[in-house]
């Protein structure tokens, strides 16, 4: 694992609804998370300013309208208060890492969530294989989202496709931002 420097919180967040906003799970409630707070995607999301500290809450608030983010609800239940985020570069050697979260059809495949196990299962999806033409097609893909289980394991956090489709593409490496905490272990889908 290469570290490419530290990341704040509202990165995290920026990467996280850019990572989600356009999929078919969760397109229509940002849209309406967007709609009912008066924002634009393309001021917010799109052409985002990290340094506009508003805009940074409202993004967090988006966040949390979709997916429980910074109220301990949702996806964010249990998750620690304090996370430190940094910028990394995983190579091959890193991805026997790699677990899907404890949620959802993730806990069905085979195995013991990890990644590379569920890679040949999962290329069936729909939404992998997207990102896959997308992959070979060379369109930019946003970044993942790992947690440190501090077990010896990252897990998706954000990005259970994209990751899905990263390894089967055989990609060289996997830019993604990694979040730790010493209380990480009590986050509910860890």
């Amino acid at each position: 694992m290469l570290e490419l420097g530290r990341a704040s919180p509202d990165e995290m967040v920026l990467a996280f609804v850019r990572g989600e906003i356009d999929s078919p799970t969760y397109k229509d409630a940002y849209a309406l998370a967007l709609s009912a707070r008066g924002l634009s995607r393309g001021s917010l999301i799109d052409r985002a300013d990290l340094g506009d500290e508003r805009a940074s809450r409202e993004r967090a608030n988006v966040l949390g309208d979709v997916r429980g983010y910074g109220r301990n609800q949702a996806l964010f239940t249990k998750f620690p208060d304090k996370v430190k985020w940094r910028r990394v570069s995983l190579s091959p050697s890193d991805f026997f890492k790699l677990k899907y979260i404890n949620n959802g059809g993730w806990v069905e495949l085979p195995g013991d969530r990890s990644v590379r196990l569920g890679v040949a299962v999962a290329k069936a999806f729909p939404a992998v294989r997207s990102i896959l033409e997308r992959i070979e097609a060379g369109h930019p893909i946003p970044d993942l989202i790992l947690i440190d289980d501090l077990k010896g394991h990252l897990v998706v956090l954000e990005g259970n496709h994209r990751a899905t489709a990263f390894l089967a593409a055989g990609a060289p490496k996997i830019e993604t931002l990694l979040g730790s905490s010493p209380e990480m272990s009590r986050w509910a889908f860890i």
